[in-house]
C-alpha cells in the first residue's frame, strides 16, 4: 500500500481491496450530518472544538505527520510535511455527538478521582454510529478521548476504535467485513511532527 497525504487517499499495490471500502471505514462520518446544527447548544462535551484547536494549532505551526498505516498485515510509514490538517481530522471531528437529533440519545458517566476525571457517554439507541466515548481530562486538560464506532450499510459492515490524544496525534483499530470479500482489518496510527 502506498499512503498519500491523507488517510482518505491510498494507492493499492496489491488491487485486491477496493478504494471505497477503504474509504468507507476512515471516511465513513458517525452519522448523517443534521441540518441547522445550532452551534452555540452543547449538550455533551464539545469534541468538535477540540479538534479544531488541533486544526489550527498544527496549521499555524506547519506541523506535518507521522503517519503508520497497517491494512491487511501489510504496514507502511511514511513523514508527510505537508498536511492539510482540516481533512486529516475530519473524521473526527465529525464524531461529534452534539447533533440536534442525538440530544438526550446518550447515557453520561462522570468518575473524578485524584487521577482526573473521566466523562463517559453511551448510546441509548442502535441508530447511532458512536457508540460510545470517553474523555479523560487532568489538570483541566483533555487528555485522551477514546470513541467506539459501528458502521453497518447493505454493502459492508466496519467496528472501529478511535483513541486521540489532543495535541499529539490519533490512532484508529478498525476491522470491516464487506460483501463478497474477505474481511480485513486497518490500523492507522498518527503522530503530529511540528516545528
Amino acid at each position: 500500500m502506498k499512503i498519500k497525504d491523507s488517510i482518505y487517499q491510498f494507492k493499492f499495490l496489491s488491487g485486491t481491496l477496493p478504494l471505497i471500502c477503504l474509504m468507507a471505514v476512515l471516511v465513513s462520518s458517525c452519522n448523517e450530518q443534521q441540518p441547522g446544527k445550532n452551534a452555540g447548544e452543547k449538550l455533551y462535551f464539545d469534541l468538535a472544538a477540540v479538534v479544531q484547536k488541533d486544526i489550527d494549532s498544527n496549521s499555524a505551526h506547519h506541523c506535518g505527520e507521522e503517519k503508520s498505516v497497517l491494512v491487511d498485515h501489510v504496514t507502511e510509514v511514511k513523514t508527510i510535511s505537508d498536511v492539510d490538517w482540516k481533512k486529516e481530522l475530519l473524521p473526527l471531528s465529525e464524531c461529534d455527538i452534539n447533533k440536534p437529533a442525538w440530544k438526550t440519545k446518550f447515557s453520561v458517566d462522570t468518575i473524578k478521582n485524584t487521577e482526573g476525571t473521566k466523562i463517559q457517554y453511551h448510546a441509548l439507541s442502535d441508530k447511532i454510529n458512536v457508540r460510545s466515548m470517553m474523555v479523560s481530562i487532568k489538570n483541566n486538560e483533555v487528555e485522551k478521548i477514546i470513541i467506539t464506532k459501528k458502521i453497518n450499510s447493505i454493502i459492508f459492515s466496519s467496528d472501529q476504535r478511535v483513541e486521540y490524544f489532543p495535541g499529539k496525534g490519533f490512532s484508529v483499530r478498525g476491522e470491516q467485513k464487506a460483501a463478497m470479500m474477505k474481511n480485513f482489518e486497518i490500523n492507522v496510527d498518527v503522530k503530529y511532527r511540528c516545528k
